[in-house]
């Protein structure tokens, strides 16, 4: 199968990935709030804001994703939300993933390796957390991978956030992404490609650089 057959743009639009984008050491893969609080039931115990389209091929595409850069050793950091009571007061939305609960931690399919780095957060932007973007910036990484949720909140602020502090280019990979609301997820899915720093990757594209 050809790349052509797999994915196509418009003509002046086509998005050009090449092999050494998936290897050189300046890639990070960032995972955002695969935790209890955002998982439907019952694939969460603790489902408090569920996203819908957190299902099987989800799944799949999360793991797999996941294992292709554990394969090659590549950076995988984890951030989510592990909020105070205190912080509902600023954030518009009914509490959740309280620290320090199960609501907080990673959803139990998610693979974790032994070497992934992990952060919390207590607003949307990850870059909140002074010790995650030190780290994104001491590394010096210019290419950010994303998937989790939500598309328009924590992911959105997230990575406009990434854009400011050293990287250059995001690449979010489509079928790991979620919302609460699906509309919203729909509305920033066109608004990220529209944006000329990120770029949303069909699953078999990324596939299809690693099989080369």
């Amino acid at each position: 199968m050809s790349i052509n057959q797999i994915y196509s743009r418009p003509p002046g639009d086509v998005l050009l990935l090449r092999l050494q984008d998936f290897s050189t050491p300046d890639s990070v893969l960032i995972i955002i709030d695969l935790i209890n609080a955002f998982g439907p039931s019952p694939i969460s115990p603790t489902p408090e804001l569920p996203v819908p389209t957190i299902n099987e091929h989800f799944q799949y595409v999360v793991n797999s994703v996941i294992s292709l850069w554990e394969s090659q050793r590549k950076p995988i950091i984890f951030i989510s939300d592990a909020h105070h009571q205190s912080d509902f007061e600023r954030l518009n939305e009914p509490p959740h993933a309280l620290y320090n609960t199960k609501a907080a931690e990673l959803m139990s399919w998610v693979l974790q390796p032994d070497y992934s780095k992990h952060f919390t957060k207590r607003t949307y932007d990850g870059c909140s957390n002074h010790k995650f973007c030190k780290y994104i910036q001491s590394k010096k990484f210019s290419k950010a991978y994303i998937m989790g949720t939500s598309t328009g909140v924590c992911i959105k602020h997230t990575a406009l956030s990434l854009l400011k502090n050293g990287i250059q280019q995001i690449y979010m990979i489509e079928e790991a992404l979620g919302d609460i609301f699906p509309s919203r997820h729909k509305f920033y899915i066109q608004v990220f490609k529209d944006h000329p720093r990120i770029h949303i990757i069909p699953y078999p594209i990324l596939l299809f650089h690693f099989q080369k």
